[in-house]
């Protein structure tokens, strides 16, 4: 047998190197076996007999001889010829047959089907047999068959396996003029595979386009025309262009008058070709709108249910039919009964952009070919009429030949198969017509997206695990996915329906019933989820239901049977390969007892189960529901919604998807790879919603770009599953300190579309010697690094001392630049050290063989000698009141602590003089005093020219002290000098820099700094509350008290001295009443410490007065009583306050002017002795006061009563103003404020209000 001798000769050959007698004596069986099958075939040929008025069989003695002469021929002839039925058996006449099948192959699967059962008809040999097919899921041929039909596909399936295709001594390629993409690989491979196969024979078969080109594929095959059994065809052209106004008609018009016409010749059938389903919708209603009811308007598409297809075979009954059809109808389908055609010249060719990477179906105009293809679709019943849309020129300069699949198509699948079959590069493979480099290129950028190959292009072991999985590249990676994220099943599910069309049906006249079935398998997030609702509905339906109530379901819910079968089908065939290359198993294998039996058209011929075990349905369910991990089962009407781990599912699917991303931009458009924009198609359930980010199962363009079949994702699922195809952008390089390492900011990006705007990474790995460099700078050079590493602080120690050196000058000369110091830490720092951890590591290590190795030294940072800095000049410390006070020298022009800062505790606030500070420090004074000449007005500072000179005149003299000013003392100095007076007015106008100014930090007893400033008054009123809080936190247990209601603490010192690490302050202690804040219950007196010595006087006088008070209560509650008029003075008060706190005012006024010259005291006996001294004087002081307060309070009374009568409106400003005047001089409380003096003259002040 020819299919065993390579495998013989491979034996032998091996045998031959090495002897080996058993093996000989096998590989002899072998032979002899193969020998006697091939005899035993030889006689057991059918002879054929040929139907005499099929035209290619009154050619068969030439065709014969050809194939016999010839390795390649081409048989070139029309529908009807008969070339597809007799060819095969020419085959077996010429002595094919015997080393191995004759291939025949065919487009499509029901091709083989029927060719394969009218060739075993003819041969009078039942099907299975002697003749054969096998198409996918379908497998009825025998070893001893000597006919073998199949689709291309399958084919090219076993070329995988049997590389050389040793089972076949011919092969058949029909319809080659279709020039499908499978088509066309063969071609390339057959022209690759003939030299090492001279047994071989290939026979080309085409209609009449184009057949030259086969032929000088094949290095000049012979040419065999055969005519079909054709009438002829009458072609009339009618132009939409109108002759007259060169206006162009619409093409429902023009369709509805080449009807008009045909409807005048003889009766027949009219078959109209029409670029797509919305045309043949909107066409097919203005037809029924314009014909008579008598005439049956039928639409053909490949969307439409099988049901609906099948109508067109269905008798007419006599009514004239009009069939609207795509271009399915020109080669895939025959439409019986057909006498006329009507052809609008236009298709929507599938069209792949490499530009945009989507698959387009864009109306473009037909090729000459495709064109006489429909024509000839008159002429198969009997003569007639082709009526053209357009003009005889406009079908003349079209192209000859419709463009081939491989043009225009991914190639994706064809340059992975190529790799797994180690054909060499594409480029160079033998096709018909070469495709585009572009198009290579970016089939090869698909595999590399889905991981199939690497960035060389070259195959990896995903890409060998995709290629064995009978789908797309795409979908394969899905499955690959699936496995590591546990949802292998869900997710081969969803696959096999994305490789057919929609099951669910929507037909034109019941779209709004359709549409309501299938809402039921709605999902918010995801179409894809929709399919898992189906799958799971459709099999509770098929598990209750018996096959025919299923089938009637399947229609009454707009479900195609077929379609669903199919989706089982493939469901089926996926997961077999899967287990088969051990892909997956612990998700999808099961105990053999419930593994699944293949469906029947997977059944070979022959096999017998019983009715039992062999429903696929039920055996399928029990192993995917035992595969999804919870078993997901739905009954859409009666169950709950099934749960589904969204994620796993929808990560599986992305990873096959990532050029098919979309991120939502505005008016519900979405940015796609390479910049392209789209929309979700309307039948999605994300239309309405359209979230942030959603990938797509395609981008088809029609009148726009649509998504279909999406769902929502998430973009850090891009980033993972994307991450070879990520772009990443870098910016702002930069140190941080805390984490001691070099960060910066990453964009990414995928096919163009941002997926993290901004996100903060760790530069080192990125860019590792930028990030040396960022380390070196900041950490070594700067400081800005935490270690407790012995070179870091001596190294920052001495800088420090440099620095300080170079702000006590103001001069940028001492310390050297920063270059120097990173060219010292350069050559040390090894290259592989960019941040903390790789620093101390190596650190480590260094500094064990040389502990100095990262020390500066003095003389290495020093540019020149600072000596005058050293000096007494600068010091680190002021003495001021006694206390020492530490300097902060800083050089930094404009910057907010620029110059001298001193550090005062904020308890010392209010007991310093800041005139000391105004001189500031020896070396800075001069400067100071030479600055405050020179902005002095022009007239009095040219006067002092040089200013330097009489600067350091006055500092000859003057020196800084806490007694006098400096400006004051400059001014009596140049007085003295030039005798000219600078008055404090002129001085106040000059406005000295910052640094000529004191800057004073305020900071607690922590040391914490509170505020800063270069103003003292202003900062000691900001701090002022702070201060009396940080009094209160010392330790004052020994003088401060609470709750005193009468003088037995002995004498009250005037100052009190407190210990503030180690300085000596300063506190003022008073007597404080706290009526204000305990009202008039419970009313005592405290001591307290004031860190300002006239406050305390202040509250000193209060609460002395409050003991004074407290120690006679009966004289108090006398006072009141010894004012006759009190009821009355009451009653005229009531209009500003109650009658209890004007008596109280009163008592404390009198009190207060009897015990006036007492209020200071703070001794003890003092207080008795004053005691007694005032209380004589106490109830004089009440009766003035009534005396006082009688016709003042007349007035007041008067004045209010007449400001309540009726007021003219030219008064009322006049009344606002009375009225605010009044409040200035009676209010509650206004005796605490007013003095004796002024109670003398409130009467007079009313009285002049009154006027």
């Amino acid at each position: 047998m020819g299919a065993d001798r390579f495998r013989l000769r491979r034996e032998l050959q091996r045998l031959e190197r090495k002897p080996d007698e058993q093996r000989l004596a096998q590989w002899l069986q072998k032979a002899e076996a193969s020998a006697k099958r091939r005899s035993l075939r030889k006689s057991n040929v059918l002879k054929p007999e040929y139907p005499d008025d099929l035209p290619v069989a009154q050619r068969r003695d030439e065709i014969i001889k050809a194939i016999k002469e010839n390795q390649v021929i081409v048989i070139c002839g029309e529908t009807g010829s008969g070339k597809t039925t007799q060819l095969p058996k020419m085959c077996l006449d010429a002595g094919l047959g015997i080393d191995g099948y004759i291939g025949h192959t065919q487009p499509r699967r029901l091709a083989a089907r029927s060719v394969a059962a009218r060739i075993a008809e003819e041969l009078k040999s039942p099907l299975g047999q002697q003749v054969g097919y096998k198409v996918r899921f379908t497998d009825k041929t025998q070893k001893d068959s000597y006919i073998k039909l199949m689709t291309d596909g399958i084919l090219l399936a076993e070329i995988q396996r049997d590389r050389f295709l040793n089972d076949y001594d011919t092969l058949i390629i029909d319809e080659a003029h279709e020039r499908s993409l499978n088509i066309d690989f063969l071609m390339g491979y057959l022209k690759w595979l003939l030299p090492k196969r001279r047994d071989l024979k290939v026979i080309i078969t085409s209609a009449t386009i184009d057949p030259q080109r086969f032929a000088d594929h094949f290095t000049g095959a012979p040419i065999i025309e055969v005519s079909g059994r054709t009438y002829p065809v009458e072609m009339r052209y009618r132009p939409l262009i109108d002759i007259e106004g060169e206006d162009e008609r619409e093409q429902t018009e023009g369709i509805l008058e080449a009807v008009d016409e045909l409807g005048r010749e003889s009766s027949g059938d009219i078959l109209i070709f029409l670029p797509g389903e919305r045309e043949i919708r909107e066409n097919a209603e203005a037809l029924r709108k314009h014909l008579p009811p008598a005439t049956e308007v039928l639409p053909l598409f490949a969307r439409l249910s099988a049901e609906e297809q099948h109508r067109i075979f269905q008798p007419s009954g006599g009514r004239r039919r009009i069939i609207l059809a795509t271009n399915v109808a020109e080669t895939s389908l025959t439409v019986p009964g057909i006498k006329y055609v009507i052809d609008g010249g236009q298709a929507r060719i599938s069209r792949y952009s490499w530009r945009a990477g989507v698959q387009r179906l864009p109306i473009e105009k037909i090729s000459q070919a495709s064109a006489n293809q429909r024509s000839g679709r008159c002429g198969r019943v009997a003569a007639g009429i082709a009526i053209r849309l357009y003009s005889e020129d406009d079908y003349l300069s079209r192209p000859e030949f419709t463009e081939p699949e491989i043009l225009r198509t991914n190639l994706a699948s064809v340059i992975l198969q190529m790799e797994i079959m180690q054909l060499g590069d594409i480029e160079k493979f033998p096709f018909v017509e070469a495709p585009d480099v572009r198009l290579i290129r970016d089939g090869y950028k698909l595999l590399f997206e889905v991981g199939a190959v690497n960035k060389d292009y070259r195959l990896t072991p995903m890409g060998r695990m995709i290629a064995k999985l009978p789908v797309d590249p795409r979908l394969g990676k899905m499955l690959v996915t699936a496995e590591k994220e546990g949802v292998l099943a869900e997710v081969l599910t969803i696959v096999s329906a994305l490789a057919i069309q929609d099951p669910r049906e929507r037909p034109m006249e019941k779209q709004q019933a359709a549409d309501e079935k299938h809402a039921r398998f709605k999902t918010d997030d995801s179409d894809f989820l929709s399919l898992l609702k189906l799958w799971d509905y459709v099999h509770q339906q098929r598990k209750a239901l018996s096959k025919s109530q299923y089938r009637k379901t399947c229609k009454r819910e707009f479900l195609s049977w077929v379609r669903l079968q199919e989706w089982f089908d493939i469901q089926h065939q996926v997961r077999s390969t899967l287990l088969e290359s051990d892909f997956g198993v612990k998700q999808l294998k099961v105990k053999d007892k419930d593994k699944p039996i293949p469906s029947p058209s997977l059944i070979k011929e022959g096999s017998s189960t019983s009715p039992r075990t062999n429903d696929p349905d039920k055996r399928l369910v029990s192993s995917l529901d035992k595969g999804r991990p919870g078993g997901v089962a739905f009954d859409s009407e009666n169950d709950e919604e099934p749960k589904f781990n969204y994620d796993g599912i929808h990560r599986s699917l992305l990873s096959g998807l990532l050029g098919n991303i979309g991120l939502k931009d505005e008016d519900r458009e979405y940015l796609g790879a390479h910049g392209r924009k789209f929309m979700i198609f309307p039948g999605s359930t994300l239309k309405r919603k359209s979230p942030p980010w959603i990938m797509a199962a395609e981008l088809v363009e029609t009148s726009k770009l649509f998504a279909r079949t999406v769902a929502k994702i998430q973009p850090q699922w891009i980033e993972e599953f994307g991450a070879h195809l990520i772009k990443h952008h870098y910016t702002e390089p930069h140190w941080e300190q805390k984490p001691a390492n070099v960060a910066a900011f990453e964009r990414t990006s995928l096919y163009g579309i941002t997926i993290t705007p901004k996100r903060k990474i760790s530069f080192g790995s990125i860019d590792p010697k930028t990030s040396r460099e960022l380390f070196i700078r900041h950490a070594l050079v700067y400081g800005e690094y935490r270690t407790n590493a012995p070179f870091f602080q001596h190294n920052a120690d001495l800088v420090s001392d440099i620095e300080t050196l170079e702000a006590k000058g103001r001069r940028r000369d001492i310390l050297v630049d920063e270059q120097l110091l990173y060219n010292f830490f350069e050559p040390l720092i090894p290259e592989q050290v960019f941040n903390k951890h790789s620093f101390e590591r190596w650190r480590k290590k260094a500094e064990s063989k040389n502990p100095k190795l990262l020390f500066l030294t003095r003389d290495y940072l020093m540019q020149r000698d600072a000596g005058h800095e050293r000096s007494g000049e600068y010091p680190d410390t002021l003495s001021v009141q006694g206390m020492i006070l530490p300097l902060r020298y800083h050089f930094e022009p404009n910057a907010e602590d620029d110059g001298v800062t001193v550090r005062v505790p904020l308890l010392a606030l209010n007991q310093l003089s800041p005139i000391r500070f105004e001189y500031l420090v020896p070396g800075m004074l001069e400067e100071k005093v030479t600055e405050m000449i020179r902005s002095l007005p022009k007239q009095i500072r040219k006067q002092f020219v040089p200013a330097p000179d009489y600067a350091r005149a006055c500092l000859e003299v003057v020196k800084a002290n806490e007694g006098m000013s400096l400006q004051h003392a400059i001014t009596q100095q140049l007085l003295r000098m030039s005798g000219s007076r600078i008055e404090d007015e002129v001085w106040d106008q000059i406005i000295l820099e910052d640094h000529f100014l004191m800057r004073f930090e305020v900071v607690d007893d922590a040391g914490a700094v509170i505020k800063t400033g270069r103003n003292w008054d202003a900062l000691r009123g900001k701090v002022q509350q702070q201060a009396q809080h940080e009094l209160k936190q010392q330790p004052t247990q020994t003088i401060e008290k609470q709750g005193l209601t009468q003088w037995d603490f002995g004498d009250l010192p005037q100052t009190h001295q407190l210990d503030l690490n180690g300085m000596k302050l300063h506190a003022w202690p008073a007597l404080v009443d706290t009526a204000s804040a305990a009202g008039q219950q419970n009313i005592t007196v405290n001591i307290k410490l004031f860190d300002n010595e006239e406050e305390a006087e202040r509250e000193h006088r209060m609460g002395v007065l409050r003991l004074f008070m407290l120690a006679l209560p009966a004289d108090g509650r006398a006072v009141p009583k010894q004012i006759p008029t009190m009821q009355k003075l009451c009653l005229q008060y009531a209009a500003t306050g109650k009658c209890d706190e004007l008596k109280s005012s009163i008592t404390r006024y009198a009190f207060r002017q009897a015990y006036a010259d007492y209020l200071t005291i703070r001794k003890q006996d003092s207080f008795e002795i004053a005691l007694a001294e005032g209380r004589k004087e106490l109830l004089d002081k009440a009766q003035e006061v009534g005396r006082l307060l009688t016709p003042a309070f007349e007035v007041y009374h008067a004045v209010r009563r007449q400001l309540k009568g009726r007021m003219q409106p030219a008064w009322l400003e006049a009344m606002n103003d009375i009225n605010d005047q009044l409040g200035h001089l009676v209010y509650v409380g206004f005796l605490e404020d007013i003095e004796p003096e002024a109670l003398r003259h409130l009467s007079r002040y009313l009285k002049g209000i009154q006027r």
